[in-house]
């Protein structure tokens, strides 16, 4: 008497699934994942930051007439790395799980660690810093 339970011991060898069929082509690979592609597109953020915020310097250390080395490559190296540690950088959905809100409030707030930064390697005053 055979049920629907039984398992039969001498079952033969079945042909391999085709290509398409295969269930490892579904799951994503790690070079097709949305962060881990390393091009140049990776570092556009962070270049651009690095820039702007030096410009913004030379300008404010121009019209205040003080010394531009000492601040230039610290404090954008620094506004950069802050950013990247508080993931900036990262993907949208990172930023958008509380709706976005503290972001620019964060923002502000590196943006004055840059100018505190700044004026700590050279003489800035009040309105210069307020102009960074």
């Amino acid at each position: 008497m055979h049920s629907s339970s039984d398992l039969p011991l001498d079952r033969r060898f079945q042909p391999q699934p085709s290509a398409r069929e295969a269930l490892v082509q579904d799951r994503p690979t790690l070079g097709a994942m949305p962060i881990a592609r390393r091009g140049a597109a990776l570092w556009l953020l962070p270049a651009a930051d690095f820039v702007s915020s030096s410009v913004a310097l030379a300008v404010v250390a121009v019209i205040a007439g003080v010394a531009f080395v000492p601040a230039f490559p610290v404090a954008p190296v620094i506004l950069v790395g802050v950013y990247l540690g508080l993931g900036v950088y990262g993907t949208q959905s990172e930023r958008g799980a509380d709706g976005g809100a503290g972001w620019p409030i964060i923002r502000f707030l590196v943006a004055a660690l840059f100018a505190w930064t700044a004026s700590l390697l050279t003489p800035l005053g009040g309105i210069e810093q307020l102009g960074l």
